[in-house]
């Protein structure tokens, strides 16, 4: 049973990062913005589900809709398509300070 929700959690959270970076590629014309977005807001549920301890830790949530959600090689394919030094260096660090953020708010959240 486990393994059936890990899939549908996963299949949740891979049609709503297709539907992200959809969205962001329409509205800013880069799909590095629905990337990062994903990223930022599968950080915020781990820590989240992280700080609330072992009362909420399940696969269904970690593994299966943050692990559908989220995104590293994506990410390390935009870091590399970019064209300057800078570019690759604000793809990869912003979105990096801004998922260890989310991660710590929502721990600070989650643990209350």
């Amino acid at each position: 049973m486990t393994l059936a929700l890990i899939l549908i959690g996963g299949g949740l959270g891979a049609v709503l990062r297709w539907s992200t970076t959809e969205f962001a590629l329409r509205v800013t014309g880069s799909p590095a913005v629905g990337t990062a977005t994903v990223n930022t807001i599968g950080s915020f549920l781990l820590g989240f589900i992280v700080g609330l301890g072992s009362a909420m830790s399940n696969e269904v949530l970690t593994v299966g809709l943050a692990g559908g959600l989220t995104t590293f090689s994506t990410w390390m394919v935009e870091v590399e398509a970019q064209q300057t030094r800078r570019q690759r260096a604000a793809i990869t660090l912003v979105p990096l300070l801004f998922g260890v953020a989310a991660a710590w708010v929502g721990f600070v959240i989650g643990s209350r």
